[in-house]
């Protein structure tokens, strides 16, 4: 009974198991079987109803999911991947999407919101760093620096 209950709310049996311990499912009425014994059965109705009032939104407030995460970074999700694999993006998590089986990835809006505008303070600095400025030992000469692969910290 408890698998079927489990099954049309669309979670877990063990989350099912884990909801009942912490008082969440309301809709079971116990039952004492002919033989003996007891069984709780659950109306479809008050599964359906249960499933409703309890706040199952994704990603949880406070948080997003990738595909915003690089939304706010101005990147596709592939890049924003590549970012986190070099470890410069660290502050995602992985979590149970309640009503559905597997995980999926979220990340603190604060968090990404403070690494986003370092990324922005490091893409300044470094634009500014490749100005041109006047030789300060040649006068009428500007220098340009040059950034490569190569050629990375020259002037021409």
């Amino acid at each position: 009974m408890r698998e079927e209950a489990a099954r049309i709310s669309g979670i877990g049996i063990t989350a099912w198991k884990r909801w009942e311990a912490q008082g969440k499912v309301i809709c079971g009425q116990w039952f004492t079987l002919p033989g003996g014994g007891r069984c709780r059965i659950y109306s479809i109705d008050g599964i359906q109803r249960m499933m409703r009032e309890v706040n199952l939104t994704f990603p949880p407030a406070g948080t997003v999911d990738r595909h915003e995460a690089a939304r706010m970074f101005g990147v596709a999700e592939r890049t924003f991947s590549e970012l986190e694999k070099q470890g410069r993006i660290t502050c995602g998590r992985y979590i149970s999407i309640p009503g559905k089986s597997g995980k999926k990835k979220i990340y603190p809006l604060d968090d990404l919101r403070a690494l986003a505008e370092a990324f922005k303070r490091a893409a300044e600095e470094s634009r500014h760093r490749l100005q041109p400025y006047p030789d300060p030992d040649k006068p009428g000469v500007v220098r340009v620096p040059l950034v490569s692969g190569k050629y990375e910290g020259m002037e021409a």
